[in-house]
């Protein structure tokens, strides 16, 4: 794979380039000092992403991005039933605050799973700490539990959030 380079213009050799129909040349391109890695390329972080877990409950399957804490891609066989599911904690202007996931422990004995993780959700003024647990039974239940300690939170929501599949 080649080297990745950002390349910036200034609004005058934008304006330049521009005008004399020269947009994109070399000649107005300043490459930034460092190239970017993969990580970067795909995903914006400056290393890869821990692998995810494949979890399984009788006919029901699901995969966890414990980097994140985020359950997606949740199916009955092979249909989509649900597209993903996350504890969001949000600050004053409803931004989400980036989870800090640790202590990730997955557990499976054929069909039946239990998966357990540490989240902490700090920036600023926001201080709130939560363990998750999944479980699956041979009989396709899924459930996931959200429990949390907020050592500060000024009023802010914090709860899970849904995405339905579109299939």
């Amino acid at each position: 794979m080649g080297q990745h380079h950002v390349f910036v213009l200034n609004r005058r050799e934008w304006f330049a380039g521009a005008a004399m129909g020269i947009w994109g040349t070399a000649a107005y391109l300043r490459a930034a000092a460092a190239p970017l890695s993969r990580p970067q390329i795909l995903s914006g972080r400056a290393s890869e992403p821990p692998p995810v877990i494949v979890l399984r409950a009788g006919p029901v399957t699901a995969v966890f991005e414990p980097a994140i804490a985020f359950l997606r891609y949740v199916k009955l066989s092979d249909r989509e039933i649900l597209r993903g599911l996350y504890a969001a904690v949000r600050d004053q202007v409803w931004g989400t605050v980036a989870p800090r996931v640790s202590s990730v422990v997955h557990e499976a004995r054929g069909d039946p799973f239990r998966l357990t993780f540490d989240v902490d959700n700090v920036a600023g003024d926001i201080d709130f700490g939560w363990k998750g647990i999944i479980t699956g039974a041979a009989n396709g239940n899924v459930r996931f539990e959200f429990n949390g300690r907020a050592q500060h939170v000024p009023a802010q929501p914090a709860g899970l959030c849904g995405a339905a599949s579109a299939a």
